[in-house]
């Protein structure tokens, strides 16, 4: 009885374990756009301080086997121990728990659970269980990758449908107005304050929250785009090249804002012409006929060329100053 009780303990912190590593990277996963190759560059530059957080774990392996009994009641400590070196902190873009994320958690979840089901049947071998719960904490990153790989046939057919869906809604509003706006910093502000403008006048829907990324800018049009909206306001974040364009060939923007340039998510980026080079992928976007609307305090932005009409504005420089 008593080495059943003590499986169970190893196993219930080896589970919340898991799943706060599942929140703390599904966070990043999403933030990324959900794409593996990006979540991959993330571990790879992130990986002493996210080893420095899980490595305790592999102790388990010598207390279970050295210690027995005694070694398996340590080893859950030390599993606690991992859950509480990870436990989430405040960010301004919280994870956003999604029927993605969900599916993910499911698949991430059932994993585990066949791990601990096997182990349950092989109690006799408590130092290998000890030894893979082990290795499951400290691979977590890649486990969210494989869940996902799993997921993937399923979310593919999904996500198609949804694009599809919102990308029929905008062909059937040909008069709605959509203004992108982009930029290192003050995306959101802009947005607000362009929208509490408009809506003196039109009827106005702005992109909710951070609601910036491909998927979010999908869920907004389905959602909450009726065909009384007159301007849509689209915010587009990015964290790689090609996201601005993947958003403006949903929306079709007929004006574009950049707020600003700067040294932001260098971590995908890598180099700040690649952010420039993606932020103008927005003002590329615009039909023969749209306006850009250029910062031009900034320097990246003053000393770029471009194709269509720009008005710029600014304390210093611009048609419109401050």
């Amino acid at each position: 009885m008593t080495d059943i009780l003590l499986f169970a303990l190893l196993s219930l912190f080896y589970l919340a374990a898991g799943i706060m590593l599942f929140i703390k990277y599904v966070h990043i996963f999403q933030l990324n756009s959900y794409k593996p190759q990006v979540q991959r560059i993330w571990v790879r530059d992130n990986i002493g301080s996210l080893l420095i957080k899980t490595v305790w774990a592999l102790g388990a392996v010598y207390l279970v086997r050295e210690l027995g009994s005694l070694g398996t009641a340590l080893s859950a400590a030390l599993f606690a121990l991992v859950l509480l070196l990870n436990l989430p902190k405040k960010a301004k873009k919280p994870l956003v728990y999604t029927a993605r994320v969900k599916r993910l958690l499911f698949t991430y979840v059932l994993i585990h659970a066949i791990i601990i089901a096997a182990g349950f049947f092989a109690r006799d071998y408590m130092a290998f269980y000890s030894l893979v719960c082990s290795f499951c904490l400290v691979g977590a990153p890649w486990l969210v990758l494989f869940a996902n790989a799993v997921n993937q046939p399923v979310e593919r057919a999904i996500n198609n449908r949804y694009i599809n869906e919102a990308k029929a809604i905008i062909r059937d509003m040909p008069n709605l107005k959509v203004i992108g706006i982009t930029g290192s910093y003050g995306k959101t502000s802009v947005k607000l304050y362009v929208e509490k403008l408009l809506s003196v006048k039109y009827n106005v829907l702005a992109t909710p929250e951070n609601y910036n990324t491909t998927l979010g800018v999908v869920r907004t049009i389905r959602e909450r785009l009726k065909p009384t909206h007159q301007v849509f306001v689209c915010e587009m974040g990015a964290r790689n090249i090609g996201d601005i364009k993947e958003i403006c060939e949903l929306v079709h923007p007929g004006m574009g804002i950049i707020t600003s340039i700067g040294p932001c998510h260098l971590e995908s980026f890598k180099t700040i012409e690649n952010v420039l080079k993606t932020k103008f992928e927005l003002i590329d976007a615009l039909p023969e006929g749209g306006t850009a609307f250029l910062n031009m305090d900034n320097s990246y932005i003053a000393e770029k060329s471009i194709n269509v009409k720009a008005v710029g504005y600014g304390t210093a420089g611009g048609e419109y100053k401050a």
